[in-house]
């Protein structure tokens, strides 16, 4: 279980969303609204922190290769290499 420190810093990195409390809403690399109270959770807002590199591919859990990722959506792409991050595909 990641500690709150880490979650926090996977969060600030998350794109904030016009309009929106940025300690409360964030969108995900595409473009998923997230809720920070809803880590963990499976709901249309709950999210998780994802490998952009996963570990079964050798990623490291380096805050570089962390992103906040929509539950849902971080089920559907599973250890696939092919994400999104804010700035590109890797």
């Amino acid at each position: 279980m990641p500690s709150k420190d880490d979650i926090d810093k996977v969060w600030d990195k998350a794109k904030t969303v016009r309009g929106e409390d940025s300690n409360k809403v964030r969108q995900d690399p595409y473009g998923n609204k997230i809720r920070k109270d809803q880590f963990g959770g499976g709901g249309s807002q709950g999210w998780e922190i994802d490998h952009i590199k996963p570990e079964s591919k050798g990623g490291s859990d380096h805050l570089r290769n962390l992103q906040a990722l929509q539950t849902k959506k971080n089920r559907e792409l599973g250890d696939s290499t092919r994400k999104r991050t804010r700035h590109k595909c890797t």
